[in-house]
């Protein structure tokens, strides 16, 4: 019996990463599209390196300079004022940890602003400890989106922890109703390779069985791409240059 659970793990296990791999791959693409409006995916094993996807949308894009850095918070007032007529208004800024680190509660406007506010608080800020939730309450107070921190990671087959959500980005989204994901049925399903066996999972997502010589084998296929609603009113903060 002992052994026989063990085949049975073995195989399920395989499954299971089969399952698992787009959905990975997909929160990668969305974290990159998210964060720098596009993204471009290959096939690992082709040597021609030919694109699957290659997505660039039309995010209205903006670089502040080193100047902005100090005073990066009244930037961040006077620029979503001017944007207002256009893209209406913003209900949450998205960024990593790090970026939250580094520009938000690390720039001496912060603690300089909103002393005065954060009144028994104050002790985190000084020590650098200051939550983000803490933080995100301060702008809402002063007219500025919620924070909402991504620090999400996707576990790759050879075990590394890949980082979805880039450094020095930062989103604004006027809703969280964002994007839906488009499916497509893959032709394999109505056109399948003989002496193979195929099944279907969430998403029209074709799962294929087969052995020869060599071994046993599982493939799948996923004909998934994101769909933004509205990427023309989603503004993105690219501080590359005023971090360098």
């Amino acid at each position: 019996r002992t052994i026989l659970n063990e085949i049975i793990d073995f195989i399920y296990d395989d499954y299971r990463q089969v399952l698992l791999a787009p959905h990975k791959r997909m929160d990668v693409v969305v974290g990159e599209m998210l964060m720098t409006g596009k993204s471009k995916v290959y096939l690992a094993d082709n040597k021609e390196n030919i694109e699957v996807l290659d997505v660039e949308l039309p995010f209205h894009f903006m670089a502040p300079e080193v100047a902005a850095k100090n005073n990066f918070v009244t930037y961040l007032q006077q620029e979503l004022e001017k944007l207002k007529a256009k893209y209406g208004v913003f209900q949450k800024m998205i960024m990593s940890r790090g970026t939250f680190v580094k520009n938000i509660i690390g720039s001496s406007e912060f603690g300089d602003k909103f002393k005065m506010q954060l009144s028994a608080n104050e002790m985190y800020l000084s020590t650098g400890l200051i939550s983000s939730a803490l933080a995100s309450n301060i702008f809402t107070g002063i007219g500025l989106p919620a924070i909402e921190i991504k620090e999400d990671y996707v576990e790759t087959q050879n075990g590394e922890n890949v980082q979805i959500y880039a450094d020095d980005r930062i989103t604004l989204l006027r809703s969280d109703n964002v994007l839906r994901m488009r499916h497509h049925k893959p032709y394999v399903m109505t056109d399948p390779v003989p002496g193979r066996n195929y099944s279907q999972s969430e998403g029209q997502m074709s799962i294929c069985n087969y052995r020869d010589e060599e071994g046993r084998y599982m493939e799948y296929t996923a004909e998934w791409i994101p769909e933004f609603i509205a990427p023309n009113k989603i503004v993105n903060i690219d501080l590359s240059t005023m971090n360098a």
